[in-house]
């Protein structure tokens, strides 16, 4: 079996088990066993540990030796969270919207915004690729984006509009295998103006929470930039945070 069909198998069964997680009202709202999840979904126990890890550290779950696996209520109901990387389209759809994703602007960048090649570490002369998008929300614009993508890892040749619409990031890990590694992502909240309050349909000068992130490779060098304008009256954002018990000693 491809890598490909491995990762849609793996992604098909998370989803499974998180709508039985979603959906389950049992006293102590504790999971079955392990061997009967594991049955239920047709794979093995050891399958089965490695999704439930991915639940727990996504904070959907709680394991404890002896006590079994605790659903965390706390969070089912949090459907767009940012600490968790998924296609917005996706987030969009848990949100309770039906998603569309228009790509409007394919554009080579002779030179690259001051600001965009400082985070990317060229010059303001560097060229760049630009791809610009709007994601809806039921017809309503909910997330503008601008991608700005090194040339080196802008695949011009074989363009796969699915793919370039639903992220950019996969399309340019499509192109480049292993490349995208890690990213950083700045919050600031702006007042919107000009094309963008446009584009997002919104009076100028309305909040919007803004997202500026740098995809980077395995060797930490930056390979692309999105700047990102979000409506949270449409997608009211959430942040999961596990504490960690701190034990304090009393000084004799």
């Amino acid at each position: 079996m491809s890598e490909d069909l491995n990762r849609s198998k793996q992604e098909d069964i998370y989803n499974r088990l998180l709508k039985i997680i979603r959906s389950h009202n049992q006293p102590l709202d504790r999971l079955p066993p392990e061997e009967t999840l594991a049955a239920e979904l047709g794979i093995s126990r050891v399958k089965l540990r490695d999704i439930l890890a991915v639940l727990e550290a996504r904070g959907y779950i709680n394991r404890k030796k002896g006590i079994g696996t605790i659903v965390n209520r706390c969070l089912l109901k949090e459907t767009v969270r940012l600490d968790i990387d998924a296609v917005y389209e996706e987030n969009i759809a848990e949100a309770g919207y039906r998603p569309r994703t228009l790509v409007k602007k394919l554009q080579y960048l002779p030179g690259t915004p001051e600001d965009i090649a400082g985070l990317l570490e060229i010059q303001p002369a560097d060229a760049t690729y630009l791809v610009e998008k709007v994601i809806f929300a039921d017809e309503k614009p909910a997330i503008m984006l601008q991608d700005y993508v090194l040339p080196q890892y802008y695949n011009q040749a074989n363009i796969d509009m699915r793919v370039l619409a639903k992220s950019t990031f996969r399309f340019v890990q499509d192109y480049s295998k292993d490349i995208l590694e890690s990213i950083v992502v700045h919050i600031d909240a702006c007042g919107i103006q000009g094309e963008q309050a446009e584009e997002m349909q919104v009076q100028p000068g309305t909040p919007i929470l803004r997202l500026d992130s740098v995809c980077y490779s395995f060797k930490s060098q930056p390979i692309m930039c999105s700047v990102e304008f979000h409506n949270t009256k449409i997608l009211p954002y959430s942040l999961f945070k596990r504490l960690h018990r701190v034990q304090y000693y009393s000084q004799q």
